[in-house]
């Protein structure tokens, strides 16, 4: 009889199958609702002024970084979670979670792509063109395909440790196939301009594995394990990219001008700031799991920040001449209203997903609750 309520409280402590998941608070869903209704405002201003992006000079700027940063965020948690599920390192329930996560994330990517374009109708030219040779066709392939597999995952993943273990290592294949598609995107585009040195597949990797594993600290209990790994990951990612630029800038080559652009930007020191103070604050012994949480968020914040400062400094340098304001700043404030209107719409997606994993993981943990209920009065 002790034994099978240890067990029960083991379960309800790592997230396997017998612990219920709680339901979204009601304060998600209000703000999902008010950011989407106010970005899609923005997004039909936008529309409405024949504006691909607001008041941005630059082809490849604002709405282009977050989409990479939100697409590698879900590839990277993927991944990492995935290998993390094989070894034995996250439960069930905590894997369902993670999944509607990735979807959140995803479906903000995909977002971010259609507002790039300036209008809902050009995505359908993707497909209708269907050219083999273009990333961006393989790009609309399996952005879709990752949102459908973290809808499947989530749902059927905690279904049995095989279905669980079946599930993690597709989502790795899934995570990298993704990554290897968006890096095949960026270099294509990027030619021999800094966001296909600093961004490029080696670098994306790097920055969508301390993503995942930010993601994992921010939503599953965080063990030291898992706070000295992601320590690891933003030292190495942070320190890279500074180094990079540092080492690279004032060549008298126009890449040297970009880096150099680049190491001029706050954007990229404020990320590498919040890179280090992420390292520092993990590394603490004491640190609590309120801190290592918002260690993990600084660590988050990071990777958007240095792709928006890549790309802007870069773009900065050698824009297109028709595209090009004097004096006029890259993105303005209607585009983070039309982002943050992305975010909105992710986190609708993310509460009624775990919604309804709230209620499945109610109804199969209800069960187990009443037999031990009935174990304790025959006892």
């Amino acid at each position: 009889m002790e034994s099978d309520l240890s067990k029960s409280a083991a379960q309800a402590a790592t997230g396997e199958p017998g612990a219920a998941i709680a339901p979204p608070p009601r304060a998600v869903w209000v703000t999902g609702i008010v950011l989407a209704v106010v970005g899609a405002a923005a997004f039909a201003v936008q529309m409405a002024n024949q504006s691909m992006a607001g008041g941005s000079h630059y082809p490849w700027g604002f709405y282009i970084a977050l989409f990479y940063a939100a697409a590698s965020a879900g590839a990277g948690l993927l991944m990492v979670a995935g290998i993390a599920r094989w070894a034995g390192a996250i439960g069930a329930r905590d894997m369902g979670v993670l999944y509607t996560v990735a979807c959140a994330l995803f479906v903000v990517a995909s977002v971010l792509i259609v507002v790039d374009l300036g209008n809902p109708a050009a995505i359908l030219l993707t497909y209708a063109s269907a050219n083999p040779a273009s990333p961006v066709f393989f790009d609309a392939i399996v952005l879709p395909l990752c949102i459908a597999f973290a809808v499947a995952a989530a749902l059927f993943a905690g279904k049995g440790e095989a279905a669980g273990r079946t599930f993690a290592l597709a989502g790795v294949v899934a995570g990298l196939a993704l990554l290897a598609v968006e890096a095949w995107l960026l270099t294509t585009c990027s030619g021999r301009d800094a966001w296909g040195v600093l961004l490029g597949a080696g670098p994306a990797l790097i920055q969508a594995a301390a993503l995942g594993i930010a993601i994992v600290v921010l939503c599953v209990p965080a063990r030291r394990g898992w706070r000295a790994l992601l320590a690891g990951a933003a030292l190495v990612m942070t320190a890279s990219l500074v180094f990079d630029v540092v080492l690279n800038q004032g060549e008298g080559t126009v890449l040297g001008a970009q880096f150099a652009a680049i190491a001029a930007s706050p954007l990229f020191w404020a990320a590498a700031v919040m890179g280090l103070a992420a390292v520092v604050v993990l590394a603490l012994p004491a640190a609590s799991a309120l801190v290592a949480r918002a260690a993990a968020a600084c660590a988050v914040a990071a990777v958007p920040l240095f792709k928006l400062a890549i790309f802007q400094a870069t773009q900065s340098v050698v824009p297109l001449a028709e595209l090009e304001a004097a004096g006029a700043a890259p993105f303005d404030a209607m585009e983070l209203v039309v982002f943050a209107g992305a975010v909105g719409v992710g986190t609708l997606v993310y509460a009624a997903a775990l919604r309804i994993l709230a209620a499945r993981s109610t109804a199969a943990a209800n069960p187990a609750a009443a037999a031990n209920a009935k174990e304790v009065q025959a006892s």
